[in-house]
Formats: C-alpha cells, sequence, structure tokens
C-alpha cells in the first residue's frame, strides 16, 4: 500500500531541517509520542549519514497484526540514509522477527514552499500473510498516516516556538 503524506511548515526547509533533527527536538516528539528510540550505530559515507535506531511504539497493535507481528507492540529497526545537504531521508523499516513478511520504506523530504516548507512523506507498506495482508497493510498505512499527521502538528509548534523571542 503507498502512502503520500504532506504538511506545510512555517519555516525554511534549512531551519525546519535544522530544528527537526536536533538533539532537544528528538527529546520533545519521543515524550509527546510515547514512542521510544534507541540510537544504535550513526555513521558517515559518502557525504550521507547512515543511522540505525530501534523503535517501540506506545500504541497497541490491532488484534490481526500483533498476531502477525507477535507482539502487542510494534518494536521495528530504523534504517536512515540521512542527506543535509538536500534535506531528505531514505528510510527503511526492519520489523522485528516478520521482516520477510512486512517491508516498509520510502523517503522523507523538505521543500521549499512559499515562505516556508513542505514536509513530504512517501513510502510503501507491503505484508505479504494470505488472506490478511492486505487488511493489515491498511491498518498499517493508517496508523502511520495519523502519526504523521501527529508529528507533523508538534513539528508547526515546535517552529513556531522557536521562533519567538526570548
Amino acid at each position: 500500500m503507498k502512502m503520500n503524506v504532506r504538511h506545510r511548515l512555517s519555516a525554511s526547509p534549512d531551519v525546519a531541517w535544522q530544528e527537526i533533527f536536533s538533539e532537544a527536538y528528538s527529546e520533545a516528539v519521543t515524550v509527546h509520542t510515547g514512542t521510544s528510540s534507541e540510537l544504535i550505530s550513526e555513521t558517515v559515507k559518502d557525504g550521507k549519514r547512515l543511522r540505525r535506531s530501534r523503535v517501540t511504539l506506545a500504541k497497541e497493535l490491532p488484534a490481526a497484526a500483533a498476531k502477525v507481528m507477535g507482539s502487542k507492540h510494534l518494536v521495528y529497526t530504523l534504517e536512515e540514509r540521512i542527506n543535509d545537504a538536500d534535506h531528505t531521508v531514505q528510510w527503511r523499516v526492519l520489523v522485528d522477527k516478520v521482516s520477510e513478511k512486512v517491508k516498509a520504506s520510502g523517503v522523507f523530504k523538505l521543500v521549499a514552499a512559499g515562505e516556508g516548507c513542505d514536509r513530504i512523506i512517501t513510502g510503501e507498506v507491503t505484508v505479504s500473510v494470505p488472506f490478511i495482508g492486505r487488511k493489515i497493510e491498511a491498518g498499517i498505512a493508517a496508523e502511520l498516516e495519523k502519526s504523521y499527521e501527529a508529528t507533523a502538528r508538534f513539528a508547526q509548534a515546535w517552529l513556531t516556538k522557536q521562533a519567538q523571542p526570548l
């Protein structure tokens, strides 16, 4: 199932990128979403940062998805190839225990738009489980889109707060 999500942010791509990838923002969004993320590794290769993180979502999965995943909570490894120069992240999710059945990957980018920028996330979720794979894909995609909506609102509030004079 394909995903395509776009949100307008009221900051330039350079400013939004710097804030979204700051340690302070990462800590604040983790608290806000209840999602835990642990950095496994980060290296630089060919001018791009390669980062692996272990992510656990706080929200419980629907019963069908939990059965396939073998857990009530989605736990996965997030692999990111971060290109700071063009504000782009290629991402891939490796889901514990079912990486051969569940695949998710895509691109996150910031592009100039008006006086701000658009945060664009495209991707694809594929679940290879007979009979219920498409339903699980739709559920995962819907949850991801809700999550992206919530983090976009948080990012906008964060950027607005950072722009306030002290």
